[in-house]
């Protein structure tokens, strides 16, 4: 049966007799720590379902994820295929998508979609590792029939680095690689393709303005737009989701970061606030191309740096667990010490007793 077929997805004639329309996946294609989880559960809240095996909620990651599990643990084996794992900035190697070893991670990917979305005519697909296999993902639903709808929020990259600091123990300039790797990658495998870009920014400030912008831009019709669904928003963001702010300033007018971070997060800010322009394009091309000719030169050095930043996160977290044992050491030792001062006050308080019940029966039998 072919992959299409076996998923549900082949066009029929609805109860008016007219075709159906294809099912519709909506692609939430982003950096990590970039406002992917808020943006997909927003889009869920207005009635795109999410996969059956969510993904539970983590540290740096308190309302949840909102993505697959499964799909994660997928995409990491799918990197692992190609030598990579989801923070290797020095991007794919041209002859992994030539592999006939692709041909196995096409099939399960398709048993993922329908195991995690099952006939569903409208659901979000999101897990960041998307960014450095969009053409993978992008043939697979292709193959299943399924029209795709990119949405592509993007974020202030020094924001990223501190919040990967902050979660994983990377140095902030590891974050600002993996930021412009991500970024430029997923540009390129999705150029053409039906598409929107936004922001963490703006979503956090105008999430309603956002659904209209990608309901106009993707020809996306969200059925569950009413008052429920700003209520429901509204409960959702009243947590503290942003907890690293910077200005656009401190990219565009920061003389020690790099001209590629930010001649490309100025492209991307543009595209996100107003109109995406083709002559763009050129700029992102050698930004990426200049990239991947570096990559080879310094991927040993910041191996090393990003091993021995694991180490000391590593030695952090022992001496964290070490002091968490001393403190619970000392509070039983504490406990005891206390025990033990009640039981010599109660041994005190017989010993007397004794004494005085001892002394009036000597007084008796006299």
């Amino acid at each position: 049966m072919p992959a299409a077929a076996s998923l549900g997805v082949t066009s029929r004639p609805d109860v008016t007799g007219r075709a159906s329309s294809p099912r519709r996946c909506v692609l939430v294609v982003g950096m990590h720590r970039s406002g992917t989880s808020a943006l997909t559960r927003i889009l869920s809240l207005a009635g795109c379902d999410l996969p059956k095996t969510l993904m539970p909620a983590g540290k740096g990651n308190d309302p949840g994820h909102w993505e697959s599990s499964a799909i994660a643990d997928f995409n990491d084996a799918l990197l692992e295929s190609a030598g990579l794992s989801w923070f290797d900035w020095t991007g794919r190697h041209a002859n992994w998508v030539r592999s006939p070893k692709i041909e196995e991670f096409r099939e399960r990917a398709l048993q993922l979609l329908q195991q995690e979305f099952g006939p569903s005519r409208l659901f979000v697909l999101k897990d960041p590792r998307v960014s450095l296999l969009l053409d993978f993902w992008l043939s697979v639903l292709d193959d299943a029939g399924i029209e795709v709808s990119i949405v592509m929020p993007t974020r202030n990259p020094l924001e990223v680095g501190e919040s990967l600091s902050r979660r994983n123990g990377f140095a902030p300039e590891l974050g600002h690689l993996l930021w412009l790797r991500y970024q430029l990658d997923a540009e390129v495998l999705s150029r053409g393709r039906s598409r929107c870009y936004t922001s963490y920014e703006r979503l956090l400030e105008s999430w309603a303005r956002v659904l209209e912008r990608l309901q106009e831009r993707l020809d996306l019709a969200l059925p569950r737009l009413s008052a429920r669904l700003e209520d429901d928003v509204t409960d959702f963001l009243e947590g503290d989701l942003r907890h690293h702010a910077r200005r656009e300033d401190d990219v565009d007018k920061n003389p020690r970061l790099s001209v590629w971070l930010r001649t490309a997060f100025g492209v991307f800010e543009r595209w996100s606030n107003n109109e995406e322009i083709a002559s763009d394009y050129g700029t992102l091309d050698r930004i990426r191309t200049e990239l991947d000719l570096a990559a080879p030169a310094f991927a040993k050095l910041v191996s090393h740096g990003l091993a021995a930043s694991q180490l000391a996160e590593d030695r952090h977290r022992q001496v964290s667990a070490l002091t968490v044992e001393r403190d619970t050491l000392s509070d039983r030792l504490n406990d005891v010490r206390l025990q033990h001062e009640a039981a010599q006050v109660r041994y005190e308080a017989l010993a007397e007793q004794l004494v005085r019940d001892q002394g009036d029966r000597a007084y008796e039998k006299g």
